[in-house]
């Protein structure tokens, strides 16, 4: 549960990375640094769910509901103290849907596991199924949504924006992949893209929406000073 947590907290962490990639008045739920009128910082299942309200995704209520029990499950396993429990809509949302998850999660019981988590108890290998996978569809929801917003050509410069950010020497690298230009250069952007995960296979590119090799190269096929005035990154 803890591992899911942190991979939703650094799920929202890269969005806030990726240039032009979401709204702006976002930034600081997206980094983790936005905080309630009272001070305290958002939790990780308030930013998510902050994030889905801002974009109207198509993330249930009671997909939403699954991320705070689990949220709130593994606080009571790592605060010791912890004692705040759902609130009185999670709980009815979970409760009203019990035909959801036994139709989309193999039968899960999600009654029997609000009782596990009512009696203090700690969740079974089915609960655990159910809590990570509906987050797992949360997320993939989301991350769909913020890139069909997006125009093909736009989406490839924040991917290779994004690439050459997380560089220890971006300007290195900009000068190895943009060296001979045009289709060769594209080509190994194209190939770290792929070491990366952000890519399809298959001759496309991106995830959504998608880009024939030729309309890729078309955006990124250029040469180093063309890459250096695009990206921002001054050539060594």
């Amino acid at each position: 549960m803890t591992s899911m947590l942190d991979g939703v907290d650094q799920y929202m962490k890269v969005l806030g990375q990726m240039p032009r990639l979401t709204d702006p008045s976002l930034a600081s739920v997206l980094k983790g640094t936005a905080r309630t009128p009272a001070g305290a910082r958002l939790t990780i299942f308030a930013r998510f769910a902050t994030v889905v309200a801002h974009y109207s995704c198509a993330v249930g209520p009671e997909q939403l509901a699954t991320i705070e029990l689990l949220a709130t499950w593994r606080n009571q396993f790592v605060h010791g103290g912890y004692r705040h429990s759902l609130g009185s809509h999670t709980r009815s949302t979970l409760e009203r849907a019990g035909a959801y998850f036994r139709n989309s999660q193999g039968g899960a019981d999600i009654a029997a596991a609000l009782a596990r988590f009512d009696a203090r108890q700690g969740p079974t290998l089915a609960d655990l199924v159910t809590l990570i996978t509906t987050c797992q569809v949360a997320v993939a929801t989301v991350d769909e949504h913020l890139l069909h917003l997006q125009a093909p050509a736009d989406l490839a410069v924040a991917n290779v924006e994004f690439a050459l950010a997380q560089n220890v020497d971006p300007s290195a690298l900009l000068e190895r992949l943009f060296v001979q230009g045009g289709r060769r250069s594209s080509g190994a952007v194209l190939a770290l893209l792929h070491r990366m995960g952000v890519v399809k296979t298959q001759g496309y590119v991106g995830s959504a929406p998608s880009m024939t090799r030729p309309a890729f190269d078309g955006v990124i096929g250029m040469g180093r000073n063309a890459a250096s005035a695009l990206f921002g990154i001054a050539r060594p």
